[in-house]
């Protein structure tokens, strides 16, 4: 089951998309693969990032990966992270 998820999106500036979620007893998931992504909008590229990457640490599930290298070296005002399942790759 993933957590935190109710959070993460309610963070102002972030986006939480799922790509390898599923539903399971009416709970999210995870599906294998890239489970999530994390988007960050903010006036910086590093007030994106820190929002992205704020709301991917709410998230947790079995097995998450969380890269921390993505868009850091951003000159646009976007930015983002994505969480994945290690044991369904």
């Amino acid at each position: 089951m993933i957590t935190g998820l109710d959070e993460a999106g309610a963070i102002p500036g972030v986006e939480v998309t799922h790509a390898g979620t599923a539903r399971e007893d009416g709970h999210i998931v995870t599906a294998g693969g890239r489970v999530l992504n994390v988007t960050g909008i903010g006036a910086s590229a590093a007030e994106a990032r820190r929002r992205a990457y704020d709301a991917a640490g709410l998230i947790n599930f079995e097995g998450r990966q969380l890269r921390t290298d993505i868009r850091r070296e951003s000159g646009g005002q976007r930015s983002g992270s994505r969480i994945s399942d290690d044991r369904r790759n």
